[in-house]
């Protein structure tokens, strides 16, 4: 007996699809449990994504509640120098410090004054009419007099008052310059700190990006690592597959082997069995066949007797019928005797047959006895075979047990890793959540634009190596479910084939058999009903119990079948039932540990919400003290205007006080003369005090703090009408006024710094990116801004003429074609079309970008030109509805420009602050590389570029500013280490 059973074998066949179910439903479940990871994954990275939405309008609320109080201070800062200006006009109008309320006062006093003059005037007057005419005389005589006493007091009151005006504008202009020299100084310090906070800034720039290329090289090393485990991992499982295979080939192949001996047994011995009853058939034919000729001769000499005997009688009938009656009588005496003598014939060959069938009887009797014989034989040996099945089939079930054993254990093992690596992943995750956090709150005022979109970047890889992986693991399930599907499909087509085999054998074997013995029994019937028709009757009721002989043989072998498919059911339905048993127990088993790990993850989910709600409530607190601090912050400035407005309205007092004092002098003055001159200075003090009433109301308006800004007048004109005596004042203030004027007016376009061949020019904003010039149109892009700025040349100066606004975009290449606008955005991956109409752009289109960071863009008349940093490639685009990328060439740094006509091909690098000529072949080759002394100096890296004629335009990142320097001004340079320098030839 062989030690190994055949894979062919049912009860083998039978537990090994069970095995495959109990792994399939195994594989289900796993499968199963991985999308509810990755459900519960997605739930996190959506908190997640909440959480990062909730810090992005924060930031936004931050933004604009900073701008707001920005339009403040603005606001604030132009009302201060708009009420310099007007104390600056003042002082150069009156050269002098009054005080408006105590200058009313004497104003009434004046009113006052007048009336008595005018009553005593009258007096007199009365007087000089009830008198002669010859007082008339003294009267003018008198007159004349007080009138040049009026005169000489007038004109040293006027040298008095210009010179108290002229020390007062001595004393005024020192002040003013002393304010300048302050204001100077306090700007000096206010550029010098906010130059300080920018180089902060850049230097925090670069560490952030440092550790976020660090962090990148770090995620990168684990990606790979995590590869050539997952690889050697899947070598392994190959390694084993294989093994397995070749172990399972080889107990094939032994049990094929053995049962294929079994089969040559079988075969001989039913060969044997075979031989023997055709032998014995052989000698029964050839007895009965030898019995027949005897028969058949006797029968021949009986018939030529009777032929000789009849032709005899005919011959002596035909010869002597008249002796009929005569002989009558001898002819029936030898009719008699011939039938006496048939008689005897029959019951003599009646006897023989007898004899000849009891002797059939025997030897089918005995025959039947070896049949019999021969078929216990078999049974004992099927038996036995049985009993061998039953142990073989035990050791297997053992070891199927322990297989399974096996297998859920290395099941538990790879579950178990698998939670592991989530884990980390996400503890991995929560710690670069928290870094950045941290990161934020640490540096919040810092890098605020720059944290955003590092969060996003980190955020996306983050989310594309999530997904990576679990690309990865879908392929590998994938992968293991088709082997696994390749593998039962190869076992239920051996087992059908077996089976198809084993059928085909036992019905060819049986058929065989049946045919065998139905061909004997019809030969041996029909040479008995030829050889003995006269012996038809008992031979039927022979033949009818050879049938009934037969049927029993076969009731008996069906009888057997049925006991034998009977204890087939029996063990398949035991086996059945201990599978079910075995899965139950696998199942509940798998239930549990499924339960353990559902609680596990729900405590993880819960961990990770509270950790949420934690790092949410931080930064609200964060918000919070932040805006605290503004508020604390804008209160502290107010209470300084507040104290700075007190203090000013004291020195106003002071001056309001000395005013009094002058005006007290004047009026001595007046007070003195009473003469006819007195009606024109009333008059200008009248227009005076309505003067200063005017700017009194004015200047409290403007100088109150608690007062609403919408509640303020705005300054009206304060000079109506000039005195007389002083039109240069007038025309002083008047300059004043517009210079003023200029001074508030906040001008939009922007004026070159030079006008040298090689020109500055500065910008509204301050992060270009991609620029595009289109006839006599600058267009440029602004990543902060978000937005598309069309410039154009006025007074030479580049103005803006158009904004168009892109909300949610951020613009990295740009490119203008007719009323098309081709943009990239590097945080969308996409190529976007808009198209400019009624004064704004419309999105037309979008396509996928060919890299995961496109930097560029460029239209050259006939197709598009991209360009990726990450990929460090650039692309031709033909301009059909997909954008098909008609060619791609590599480059060696990262790409942030394009230009190009029919003889030249340029590019700009970021990362060496270069720009490379190509030549026009299928790599786009590099000719030379050229750099500029200036570009050298600072942090900032190029970010945008053009070229116009042999003018090339550059922008930098942080810089608002663009430049335009001539190709001559430029040096050729080995860009990879960029340290020779040759001066570039004129073209």
């Amino acid at each position: 007996m062989p030690d190994s059973v055949s894979p062919d074998d049912p009860e083998l066949l039978l537990e090994n699809i069970g095995s495959l179910d109990t792994a399939r439903m195994t594989l289900r479940w796993a499968l199963e449990r991985i999308r509810g990871l990755e459900r519960s994954h997605a739930e996190v990275q959506e908190l997640l994504q909440k959480s990062y939405e909730v810090r992005q309008k924060s930031e936004g609320e931050l933004d604009n509640y900073k701008k707001t109080i920005e339009d403040r201070l603005k606001k604030l800062a132009e009302k201060e120098r708009f009420v310099g200006d007007m104390q600056r006009i003042l002082n150069d109008l009156f050269k002098g410090e009054v005080d408006v309320a105590e200058f009313v006062k004497r104003r009434a006093a004046l009113d006052e004054e007048r009336a008595t003059l005018e009553s005593r005037v009258r007096r007199r007057l009365e007087e000089a009419e009830s008198a002669q005419k010859r007082e008339v005389e003294e009267n003018s005589k008198r007159l004349t007099e007080m009138e040049s006493v009026y005169s000489a007091s007038l004109a040293e009151a006027q040298r008095r008052f210009h010179a108290e005006l002229e020390r007062i504008e001595v004393s005024h202009a020192g002040g003013l310059k002393a304010e300048r020299e302050r204001y100077d100084q306090f700007r000096s310090q206010t550029h010098l700190e906010a130059a300080k906070t920018a180089d902060e800034y850049q230097r925090r720039l670069l560490i952030l990006e440092h550790e976020y290329a660090a962090k990148r090289r770090e995620l990168t090393e684990d990606l790979d690592r995590l590869k050539a485990r997952l690889g050697e991992e899947a070598k392994a499982a190959d390694a084993a597959r294989m093994a397995e295979a070749v172990r399972a080939a080889g107990r094939w192949d032994l049990e094929r082997a053995a049962l294929d001996a079994r089969l040559v047994e079988r075969e001989s011995t039913l060969a044997a069995l075979e031989n023997s009853l055709k032998q014995a058939e052989a000698s029964y034919f050839e007895r009965d066949e030898e019995r027949r000729m005897e028969h058949a001769q006797e029968l021949e000499v009986v018939r030529g007797r009777a032929a000789a005997s009849a032709s005899a009688a005919e011959a002596l009938l035909a010869d002597a019928r008249a002796e009929v009656g005569r002989r009558e009588a001898a002819f029936q005496a030898e009719r008699v005797a011939w039938v006496g003598e048939r008689n005897t014939l029959r019951a003599r060959i009646a006897d023989e047959y007898e004899a000849v069938v009891e002797a059939l009887r025997r030897d089918g009797a005995e025959q039947l006895a070896k049949v019999a014989a021969e078929l216990q034989a078999v049974r004992d040996h099927a038996a036995a075979a049985v009993r061998e099945f039953e142990g073989e089939r035990a050791k297997l079930i053992d070891e199927q047990t322990q297989l399974r054993r096996v297998d859920a254990e290395r099941f538990s093992d790879a579950l178990r890793q698998l939670e592991k690596r989530f884990h980390e992943r996400e503890l991995e995750g929560r710690r670069e959540a928290e870094s950045d956090l941290e990161a934020l709150r640490r540096h919040f005022e810092e890098a605020l634009q720059r944290s955003r979109g590092d969060g996003r970047k980190e955020v996306e890889a983050h989310a594309q190596e999530v997904q990576t992986l679990r690309v990865r693991l879908r392929q590998q399930q994938e992968e293991l479910a088709q082997a696994l599907e390749a593998q039962e499909k190869r076992r239920n087509d051996d087992l059908r084939a077996s089976e198809a085999a084993l059928s085909a054998r036992h019905a060819e074997d049986v058929q065989r058999l049946h045919a065998d013995r139905d061909a004997a029994l019809a030969r041996q019937a029909r040479e008995h009903e030829e050889a003995l028709t006269e012996a038809a009757a008992r031979l039927a009721e022979t033949l009818a119990r050879e049938a009934d002989a037969a049927r029993g043989r076969e009731l008996a072998h069906a009888r057997q079948t049925d006991a034998l498919g009977e204890e087939a059911r029996r063990l398949r339905d035991a086996f059945s039932k201990e599978r079910e048993e075995l899965q139950a127990r696998f199942e509940a088993a798998v239930a549990r540990r499924g339960g353990s790990l559902e609680a596990e993850l729900a405590a993880v989910r819960a961990k990770a919400i509270e950790e949420a709600k934690a790092a949410e409530s931080e930064r609200a607190a964060l918000v919070r003290a932040h805006e605290a601090a503004l508020a604390a912050q804008t209160a502290a400035h107010l209470a300084a205007l507040r104290k700075a407005a007190e203090e000013r309205a004291a020195e106003r007092a002071e001056e309001a006080r000395r005013r009094e004092d002058r005006l007290s002098e004047l009026e001595r003055a007046f007070a003195e003369t009473r003469a006819s001159g007195a009606k024109d200075a009333a008059e200008q003090l009248e227009e005076l005090r309505r003067h200063y009433r005017r700017a009194l109301h004015a200047l409290r308006s403007e100088l109150d703090p608690d007062m609403p800004v919408e509640e303020r007048r705005k300054p009206s004109a304060l000079v109506h009408k000039v005195p007389r005596r002083w039109p240069w004042l007038a025309a002083a203030a008047l300059a004043l006024t517009l210079g003023s004027a200029a001074l508030v007016v906040r001008r939009t376009a922007v004026a070159p710094e030079s006008s040298a061949p090689g020109r500055d020019h500065l910008l509204g904003f301050s992060h270009p990116t991609g620029m595009f010039w289109q006839g006599d149109s600058l267009w440029v892009s602004d990543w902060h801004e978000q937005a598309v700025f069309r410039l154009e040349e006025k007074g030479g100066a580049m103005a803006i003429a158009e904004r168009f606004p892109l909300d949610g975009v951020h613009p990295t290449g740009l490119a203008v074609s007719g009323d098309d606008v081709f943009i990239t955005d590097s945080w969308a991956r996409q190529i976007q079309r808009w198209h400019r109409q009624g004064g704004e752009l419309v999105l037309t289109g979008t396509w996928a970008s060919p890299g995961p960071q496109p930097s560029a863009l460029f239209h050259d008349g006939a197709g598009l030109w991209s360009a990726d940093a990450a990929q460090r490639r650039v692309y031709r685009h033909s301009l059909d509805d997909r954008l098909s990328v008609v060619s791609s060439y590599q480059m060696e740094f990262p790409v942030v420009g394009l230009w190009a006509d029919a003889e030249r091909f340029w590019s700009a690098d970021t990362a060496n602050r270069l720009i490379h000529r190509h030549r026009y072949d299928k790599f786009l080759s590099l000719i030379a590389s050229y750099g500029l002394r200036e570009l050298d100096e600072g942090r900032t890296q190029l970010s945008a570029f053009a070229m116009r004629g042999d003018q090339v335009w550059l922008g930098r990142d942080g810089d608002a500013r663009l430049i335009s320097r001539p190709l001559t001004g430029f040096e050729q340079r080995a860009w990879s280490k960029g340290l020779s320098a040759t001066r570039l030839p004129a073209p």
